[in-house]
This record gives structure tokens, C-alpha cells and sequence, in this order.
């Protein structure tokens, strides 16, 4: 082993050691011009400390050698918003939290609630179902947003018509990686917005059928899976009672149906 080998071994041993230099403090300042979306106390946003080593095998203090390691305080911060990034979520709802979803309302603490549960526990079947601007999507968002710290695996998002969109395009075009099989495959929390919304008031068959494929694989492989529908239930019901069925039951107490009232339209709101 040559000289050199043998300092940088007894440096990377040692450079766990923080040794307080002029050049560490600079490095370890924070930039708000370069970082402004990180002011981290710890670290000058980057997500990375720089530690330093007391002194080299000869016994000389190592100056400015040293290693970086990730920062604890922001290092958790970075990956769940790289995770948020994979999702698919759109810029819209990005900063949609389930703390931010403010609830005067029974019906609203009920939606919040099964988000909530479903967030700390992402198994089976969510349902949520009404009106628009009753703050479903937020809800999804925001299960999104808390998974994505938890997680290990992305969450995914997906806004219903352009899911069909693109599955009717891969179906076309032969491809072997078809959308609808990624989905029903999914390991990870799939959340399926804007559930059957269509042009005209009602899905088409098409849609119907593609929705219980999809569903009947997740539920039949315990894939977590979060729907956000304009309908309520007792809606798809009168669309397609077989997939109504299949809902339900994957869904149990998680299944919310929020009844049409025009009071309940938040959706110029700054909470929705």
C-alpha cells in the first residue's frame, strides 16, 4: 500500500471528527441566494455538511481535506420533495398538505380524517367522492405529500382523463410498456384523480371497463390505491353497479361520498 493510500485511509476513518475551520463555517453557511428553498440551520442548503479530520498520519492538521455527509436536518427534506417530484403531482397541487386542510364542517373532518388514516396506514382502498371544489384533490395531494416522507417508493399521481388518454395511445401504438398495466402492477400509493370525470357528464363504457381492470388488480393485489372521484358512490352505482361493488367493499370505512350542495364548493378558496 503506497503513502498516499495509507493517509487517505486514516483520513476517511477520521474525517467524522468535525474540526471547526474558517473554510468549514463559509461552507456550511447558508446561501439564500443559491438555496433559497432550503434556509436549513445546519447546513447552507445544499443538503450536505462539511467535516474535517484533526490532523493526518504525520500528525499536521489536515487544513482544508476533509468529507461532506449528508445533512440530518434536510436530508429527510430533499428526498420526500425528489419523491414529490416522481409523483407526477402537478405544480397546482404541490404544496397541498393534509395539515393545510382547514375543516369547520362534519363533512369535511370526515374526509380529513380518512386521509389521515390512510396517510399513516397506505393500504387498501380510499374513496372519495363529490362535488368539485369540496377538496378532494387537496386530500389526495396532501396523502401524496406525507407518503413521500414516509416512503421509500414514489407515490404516483395520475389525473384520470389523461391516464385514459394515454392508454388508449399505448393500446394503439402496441406498446409493450402499456400505462394500464403499470398502473394495476403499481407497488407503490397510486392515487387516480378527477376518477371517471368525462366531457359529458358520463363515462363511456370504454372508461367503465378500464377503470374495473385496473381496480380489480390493485384491489386483488393489495396495491394501495387512492380514488377522487366528481361522482359519489351511490353516482358510479347508477353508472356500473359491478364496479360500485368492487369499490365499496375494497374500500369499507375509507368509502366518503359528499352529498351536492353548492355551499360546499371551496374551489375559489384559498383551503381548497
Amino acid at each position: 500500500m503506497s503513502q498516499n493510500q495509507s493517509q487517505n485511509g486514516a483520513l476517511e476513518s477520521t474525517c467524522k471528527v468535525p474540526y471547526t475551520l474558517t473554510l468549514a463555517q463559509r461552507m456550511n453557511q447558508h446561501d439564500p441566494k443559491r438555496y433559497p428553498d432550503n434556509p436549513c440551520p445546519s447546513c447552507n442548503g445544499s443538503g450536505w455538511l462539511y467535516e474535517y479530520a484533526f490532523e493526518d498520519p504525520t500528525g499536521v492538521k489536515a487544513g482544508d481535506q476533509g468529507c461532506r455527509v449528508p445533512c440530518p436536518v434536510c436530508y429527510d427534506r430533499k428526498h420526500a420533495a425528489k419523491n414529490r417530484l416522481a409523483s407526477g403531482l402537478p405544480e397546482e397541487l404541490k404544496n397541498k398538505t393534509l395539515k393545510g386542510f382547514e375543516c369547520s364542517e362534519p363533512w369535511q373532518r370526515q374526509a380529513l380524517e380518512a386521509a389521515v388514516s390512510f396517510a399513516k396506514n397506505p393500504e387498501g382502498l380510499l374513496f372519495l367522492g363529490g362535488q368539485s371544489g369540496c377538496g378532494k384533490s387537496h386530500l389526495a395531494a396532501g396523502i401524496i405529500y406525507h407518503v413521500s416522507e414516509s416512503g421509500s417508493q414514489p407515490p404516483l399521481y395520475y389525473s384520470w382523463p389523461e391516464l385514459l388518454a394515454a392508454v388508449r395511445r399505448s393500446s394503439r401504438n402496441w406498446r409493450a410498456d402499456d400505462v394500464r398495466d403499470l398502473v394495476k402492477d403499481c407497488r407503490a400509493v397510486v392515487v387516480l384523480d378527477d376518477f371517471l370525470a368525462a366531457p359529458n357528464g358520463r363515462p363511456s363504457t370504454a372508461a367503465l371497463e378500464t377503470a374495473f381492470e385496473i381496480i380489480s388488480a390493485r384491489t386483488a393485489n393489495k396495491r394501495p390505491t387512492v380514488l377522487a372521484s366528481p361522482y359519489t358512490a351511490e353516482g358510479i352505482n347508477g353508472f356500473y353497479s359491478v364496479l360500485f361493488k368492487k369499490i365499496s367493499r375494497a374500500a369499507g370505512d375509507r368509502l366518503i361520498s359528499i352529498d351536492p350542495d353548492e355551499r360546499k364548493d371551496f374551489s375559489m378558496a384559498k383551503v381548497v
